[in-house]
């Protein structure tokens, strides 16, 4: 039996068959990325779609793009987008040998965020969580090329990646926009950066915040206003 899709105010995630389902890290991702002046925007590893129904649902005008190399995950996100109220082009290729006709204003990644280590009998789960088929040099290689002049690369990983993050930033000459700090509660120390960064240098925004406030599930407040125009709860 289907299980009931995730629904949102907006739209439904079905995630039945995908290797990973909605989560949080995702959600934030969608509703913290900058889209208010972007003409074209790629979602890299869209898996259910929902990075992409966000920023579209955020920026209705422009173009989005999501990349999704698994068939299942592909599959999954084409669903989603077409019982959506928009148009979504969808991709089903990897990154390394995809070539967009024209470059993005701005690249969203949730990128995998566990180095190769012990593999799990899931092929999916391997390809989301780990660093087989995508890893921070080909996502910062990749935006390089094909992001605008003003372009900007937004992206959320765990605190551990951090340094590879600012290695590759620096290697290709990208410069730290914008810089939010996870705690999931408020004793926890931090286990996720939103992280922006891009090829014109400005005064970089970094902030600390934390995600349940008070118990799981209590979104802190500012959690709650990112998600206000997504979650059916908030």
């Amino acid at each position: 039996m289907a299980t009931r899709p995730f629904r949102f105010k907006q739209f439904s995630i079905h995630q039945d068959q995908a290797p990973f389902k909605v989560g949080t890290d995702g959600a934030l991702l969608g509703a913290w990325a900058a889209v208010q002046n972007e003409h074209r925007i790629l979602d890299i590893g869209t898996g259910t779609g929902l990075i992409a129904l966000m920023l579209k649902q955020r920026a209705p005008k422009a173009q989005v793009v999501a990349l999704e190399y698994q068939k299942e995950a592909a599959d999954q996100a084409r669903i989603n987008f077409e019982e959506s109220p928009w148009d979504i082009g969808l991709v089903e290729q990897d990154l390394q040998s995809f070539i967009p006709q024209s470059n993005f204003d701005r690249i969203v990644c949730n990128p995998p965020y566990f180095k190769p280590s012990t593999l799990s009998d899931n092929k999916g789960k391997n390809l989301s969580r780990q660093n087989l088929s995508l890893d921070l040099d080909d996502l910062f290689r990749f935006a390089d090329q094909h992001l605008s002049a003003s372009g900007q690369l937004s992206m959320v990983i765990p605190k551990d990646r951090e340094n590879d993050y600012r290695k590759w930033m620096d290697q290709f000459n990208f410069h730290p926009l914008r810089e939010w700090s996870m705690h999931p509660t408020p004793v926890h120390e931090v286990k996720r950066m939103l992280l922006t960064c891009g090829r014109v240098a400005q005064e970089t925004e970094v902030k600390s915040f934390i995600l349940e406030s008070e118990g799981r599930h209590h979104y802190s407040l500012e959690v709650k206003e990112l998600l206000r125009d997504f979650y059916l709860f908030l």
